[in-house]
């Protein structure tokens, strides 16, 4: 459906976000970073591509390049761009230690909402 919705009009910033989506959950992580950085610029800078930009990254194992895109994350969380919560889900895949502690996930969510 992705790939129709893309054919159909390749500026689709959600046809690109949803085939990388579809890329990940099969596995294909490289070819869903191009389609997630695509979806991304194609949005205006929307959070939702970036985030599973990042999340494929941390997969991947570029843990400097999904830092980055972290950074970026919280930098939109603080504009309001993107609910704060949002980074939240992606640190399990690379501070698993750190939020196997409630009080550390609770910590992080006070200091991203103020």
């Amino acid at each position: 459906m992705a790939h129709r919705a893309i054919m159909l009009n390749a500026n689709s910033w959600l046809g690109h976000f949803i085939l990388g989506k579809t890329l990940i959950e099969s596995g294909h992580l490289q070819p869903a970073l191009a389609e997630l950085q695509q979806a991304f610029e194609l949005s205006g800078g929307s959070f939702e591509p970036l985030a599973l930009k990042a999340f494929a990254l941390t997969r991947m194992g570029c843990l400097d390049q999904a830092k980055e895109a972290m950074a970026l994350l919280h930098q939109t969380a603080e504009r309001g761009i993107c609910p704060p919560i949002v980074s939240l889900w992606l640190m399990p895949g690379w501070e698993t230690r750190k939020l196997r502690s409630t009080s550390f996930a609770k910590q992080q969510i006070r200091k991203m909402c103020g």
